[in-house]
Order: C-alpha cells, then sequence, then structure tokens
C-alpha cells in the first residue's frame, strides 16, 4: 500500500528510515547515492525495480530525499546523481556526452547489482537538474519519462532528434513566480511535439523552489508508473470525489483554480470520458458568469503573449509582449492577472536589458576593420573602340 502519510513527514525524518549506499566514481565530484525500497533482497533477482536518477541543483549534492518524499519506499530504486560538469548548466555535445556516460555507468550498476529494471529507468532533477533531465529525455534512448522542476527547454539538444518510439511520459513543475517559468512552458510543448505525454503542474506563490509541503501531482505521477490504471482508478476517484466536495465550498474563482488543478493532474487520464466531459462542463459554467468570466478571459490573453514570447523567441518579439503584459496590467488593475502581467513585464525587461548589453558589449569587443584605401580608378582605354584606318602605317 502506498504510503501517503510519507508526505507529510518532514525530511530529516525520511532521512533515518533507511541508510543509503554510496558509490564512488572516478571523476565525480561526490559519491552517488543509492537509496534501497523496503524489502530489498539482494538474492532474489527475479524482481526487478523501476529506477529514478535525481540530479540536484548548481550548488546541490547528491540527494535522494525530495523524489523519496514522494516514492515512499515500497517500489523504487532511488539514485541521488552528480555532475562531471560543476558549475552551472552548459550545454554542447561533448559535455552532455560525459554526462551520459557516467549515466550509463552507474545503471549499468544498478541492472547488475541491485535488479534495476532496464525497461523502466526515469531521470528528474530540479533547476540545474531540471534543465539537465530535459536533454536526457530527448536524447537518451533508455529513458523511459522524466521529471523536469524549475528549469525547463531553451535550446535545440545538440545532436538530432527523434520521435519518441512510445509515449514518454514527462512531469513538468514550476513556480509561476520563477523566471523559468516561460522555458518550462516550452519544454511542455517540445515534449508534446515529440510524442510525450507531459503533464505540467504551476505552484501559484512561488518562485524558483519547490513547495515547502511536496507536490501531490509529483506522487500522482510516480505512483501511475509503478501501477497498473485499474489499480489506481479507485483510488484517483475517491480522491477527485472527496476534493468534488471540498471545491463545492469554495468562492467561485477558487472553485474554477480548483476545478482547473484537477482537469491538469496526472491523475485525470485515469478517469473515464464522461468524468472529464463533467468537469469541462463544470469549468465551462463558471467561466460564463463574473468575476470568473473576467479572469479566464485575461488568462486567455496571457496565454497567447506567452505562447508568442517562448515561439518566435526574437528580441524584438520581447519587446513587444513586454509593452503588452504593462499595457493589460495597467488596464486590469483591479483583476487578478494584473499581478501576473506585471510580473511577466518586469521579468522580460530584465532580459531585454540582459540582452541589450551583451550586444553592446559585443559592439565594444568587435575590432573595427582597419581603413582600407579605394583603389585607383583606371581609365579605360577607349582607342580600341574605334574603327582603325588600314591605310595609316
Amino acid at each position: 500500500m502506498f504510503r501517503l502519510l510519507l508526505l507529510l513527514l518532514p525530511f530529516p525524518l525520511l532521512a533515518q528510515i533507511q541508510k543509503p549506499v554510496e558509490v564512488t566514481f572516478p571523476d565525480l565530484p561526490a559519491p552517488v547515492i543509492i537509496s534501497l525500497p523496503d524489502g530489498y533482497d539482494p538474492t532474489d533477482a527475479t524482481k526487478k525495480y523501476p529506477t529514478f536518477f535525481y540530479y540536484h541543483g548548481t550548488s546541490g549534492r547528491p540527494t535522494t530525499t525530495l523524489i523519496r518524499r514522494h516514492t515512499g519506499y515500497d517500489d523504487w530504486l532511488v539514485i541521488g546523481m552528480t555532475y562531471h560538469q560543476k558549475g552551472k548548466f552548459t550545454l554542447s555535445e561533448e559535455l552532455l556526452d560525459q554526462e551520459i556516460s557516467y549515466y550509463h555507468q552507474a545503471r549499468n550498476l544498478l541492472i547488475k547489482k541491485y535488479h534495476a529494471d532496464p525497461k523502466r529507468t526515469f531521470v528528474g532533477g530540479f533547476s540545474k537538474g531540471g534543465w539537465h533531465a530535459n536533454f536526457l529525455l530527448q536524447t537518451e534512448p533508455t529513458v523511459a519519462g522524466g521529471v523536469i522542476m524549475g528549469g525547463g527547454h531553451l535550446h535545440p539538444a545538440p545532436r538530432p532528434l527523434k520521435r519518441y518510439r512510445s509515449k514518454k511520459p514527462v512531469f513538468i513543475g514550476v513556480g509561476r513566480l520563477d523566471g523559468n517559468y516561460p522555458f518550462s512552458l516550452n519544454a511542455l510543448l517540445r515534449h508534446r511535439q515529440l510524442g510525450g505525454t507531459p503533464n505540467i503542474e504551476v505552484w501559484d506563490d512561488l518562485g524558483h523552489d519547490f513547495p515547502r509541503d511536496g507536490s501531490v501531482a509529483l506522487a500522482q505521477w510516480l505512483r501511475m508508473r509503478v501501477k497498473s490504471a485499474s489499480e489506481l482508478a479507485p483510488e484517483a476517484l475517491a480522491n477527485f470525489s472527496k476534493a468534488s466536495r471540498e471545491i463545492e465550498r469554495s468562492s467561485p474563482l477558487k472553485k474554477w483554480d480548483s476545478l482547473q488543478k484537477m482537469k491538469r493532474s496526472p491523475y485525470a487520464a485515469l478517469m473515464t470520458d464522461q468524468w472529464r466531459a463533467d468537469l469541462n462542463t463544470r469549468i465551462a459554467a463558471l467561466e460564463k458568469k463574473e468575476p470568473v468570466k473576467t479572469e479566464a478571459h485575461l488568462l486567455s490573453l496571457h496565454r497567447r503573449l506567452l505562447m508568442k514570447e517562448i515561439k518566435k523567441n526574437t528580441l524584438t518579439t520581447l519587446r513587444e509582449v513586454s509593452h503588452a503584459y504593462l499595457d493589460l496590467a495597467g488596464r486590469h488593475k483591479e483583476s487578478r492577472q494584473a499581478k501576473l502581467f506585471l510580473r511577466d513585464h518586469e521579468r522580460t525587461a530584465a532580459l531585454i536589458a540582459h540582452f541589450e548589453k551583451q550586444d553592446r558589449e559585443r559592439a565594444r569587443n568587435t575590432p573595427k576593420p582597419e581603413p582600407v584605401d579605394p583603389p585607383e580608378k583606371v581609365v579605360p582605354d577607349i582607342r580600341r573602340n574605334f574603327p582603325v584606318n588600314p591605310l595609316n602605317r
């Protein structure tokens, strides 16, 4: 049985439940941490375990705590990975190949010694780990799915991409006030285009951080990787039924927010078509009346601007959408969406200032070409253009 109570435990208590195994790899700056599930039997090679590689942020160290908080201890092998490349996330084919080689070394060890299931290898991380997981998902065929948190997609992968051979599940989590929010939306589009099945959870009041109380949606997503739809459907129905009763006591705006989150939650995929149709009907009914009507309209405008920002990806477009964000914030000061319009204006204005500074520095550092003297003017000999008198000797 899935231990939902684990979601309520603080991180230090979770760390005391089971002592992890540490494995050192040459050229990696810190040992890799391997957390084994309860009941793990090293002599039983018939039982194969799904495996999750968790990559930490820029200044972090290998850890299994965050993912263990959401998997519980019943099913998963969880690996706290680290990087050969130190510092901030940078992208090149050489660096990616190095990181993938260490991933394969660790994965092979887990398959041979700890009975990892080679068909159920998942990757994920937060911040630098989220950016890294994005490229592992796109470029590494042994990755069955993954989790991108506090990161997203910006640059094309440094090697040719193919559509996924199967519908690769991807979970994306990001704070709405995080500067990486547009890139998380871009990752949603990217993995959908490649044939994946991405879910996104937006943490409304957070910047570049993870929810203190954990993520129910992440726990659902992980649960769906190890249990069948028939096993989870009754649990999902019970969760949604309880949530629906609580939602009915909310204000229209809060009710609308909650129904939208319910629609995006991973467990929604387990429900019947009729259930999803009824949910859409409830959302549409709320959007016909104020105050939801105005907020829904402004949200639609906002999404169009965000899509323009991430799809066009030019300085000219950035200036256009930044101005539009500010204009909408000013014209709809009383709306709830105004705060987000203003936030996105500030974010894009900072990006514009950054790019303009780069352009100025590039112009200053570019050597001016040496002056070149103009070529001497050549006067053509036009005499040969006249007929020659053959009598003239």
